[in-house]
C-alpha cells in the first residue's frame, strides 16, 4: 500500500544524551466545543396547542440535538534510546542501559509517568480513519551529537518487533494544564481496533532510510496507542569492535508519523 507520510512531527535522542521531544500536530477540528447544533432554536420552547381531556392527552415534540466535530492526529512522545557506557572492545551488542519506569504507577490525580512509549492518537473520527504509519530514522553517530566530528562507523540500531502496543490514555493533572503530564496503559479497547508493528525486528542503519515502526490500517487506531519500549530488551545497538574508541556518540533519531491513503 502507498503510504501519503504528511509531516515530519518529532526527534529523540540515541545512545548517551537525553534531549526533549517536540510535539506537532496532523489534521484539522472543523467546530468549536460549544457551538449549538439547533441553531437559535436549541436556545428556544415549542408551542403547544390544545388541552388534554380524559380521552385525549396533549403532546409536543421537540428537537434532541447533539454534533461531534473532528480532531487530530498526533505524535504525541517518542522514546529516547540509552544504551550506556561500556568498555571499549570487549562486545559489540548491547541492550538498554535501563528499565524504564512503568507509566501505571501513576494516576489522574496525583500525576504519573509517560515512561519509554511512542504514542499516537488518532481523534479524527471513524469516517476519517484512513490509518496512520509511524517511521523511523536513524542519523549519524557523532562524539558531539551535531553530525560533524568523529563518525562513528557502521552502527545498528535494532527496534523489537515484539513490544507491546497497548491502548491507554494520556491526562492532564489540574495543575498542569499546558500538556499531557502521563501516560496510562489500560483503556479498554479491542485487539482488532489497534495498530500493529512491523512484522520482523526493525533494524535501522546509522544515515540509513526510515522503515516502518507501528502502522494502523482504514478504519483501526482510534484514540491513543503506545509501543511499550519499558523493557531493556526493547532495543539493541550493534557496534563493531573494529569501530570503537573510547568516545561517547550521539545520534538523532527522527520519527515521522504519516495517513495512509484510503485506496
Amino acid at each position: 500500500m502507498k503510504k501519503n507520510m504528511k509531516t515530519l512531527l518529532a526527534a529523540s535522542t540515541l545512545l548517551a544524551g537525553m534531549a526533549a521531544t517536540t510535539f506537532a500536530t496532523v489534521g484539522t477540528v472543523n467546530a468549536a466545543d460549544g457551538d449549538p447544533v439547533l441553531g437559535t432554536d436549541g436556545n428556544g420552547s415549542v408551542e403547544v396547542s390544545g388541552a388534554a381531556t380524559s380521552d385525549v392527552p396533549a403532546t409536543g415534540k421537540s428537537k434532541v440535538g447533539i454534533g461531534f466535530s473532528g480532531g487530530d492526529l498526533t505524535l504525541d512522545y517518542v522514546p529516547n534510546l540509552d544504551f550506556g557506557m561500556h568498555k571499549a572492545l570487549t562486545g559489540d551488542t548491547y541492550n538498554l542501559a535501563q528499565k524504564a519506569a512503568d507509566p501505571s504507577d501513576g494516576d489522574n490525580t496525583s500525576g504519573g509517568v509517560v515512561g519509554r512509549n511512542l504514542i499516537v492518537t488518532d481523534a479524527r473520527g471513524k469516517a476519517a480513519a484512513t490509518g496512520w504509519t509511524v517511521q523511523a530514522q536513524l542519523g549519524a553517530f557523532t562524539n558531539d551529537g551535531t553530525g560533524s566530528t568523529n563518525l562513528l562507523t557502521n552502527a545498528t540500531v535494532t527496534i523489537n518487533k515484539t513490544n507491546p502496543i497497548k491502548a491507554g490514555t494520556l491526562y492532564i493533572r489540574p495543575d498542569l494544564t499546558d500538556k499531557p503530564d502521563g501516560f496510562l496503559y489500560g483503556r479498554n479497547s479491542g485487539d482488532d481496533a489497534g495498530p500493529v508493528a512491523n512484522t520482523g525486528n526493525i533494524t535501522l542503519d546509522a544515515s540509513g532510510a526510515a522503515a516502518d515502526v507501528m502502522t494502523a490500517t482504514i478504519g483501526n487506531g482510534l484514540l491513543t496507542w503506545g509501543m511499550d519500549f519499558q523493557e531493556t530488551t526493547s532495543a539493541e545497538i550493534y557496534v563493531p569492535i573494529a569501530s570503537q574508541d573510547v568516545q561517547t556518540y550521539i545520534a538523532p533519531m527522527t520519527w515521522t508519523l504519516g495517513t495512509n491513503p484510503i485506496s
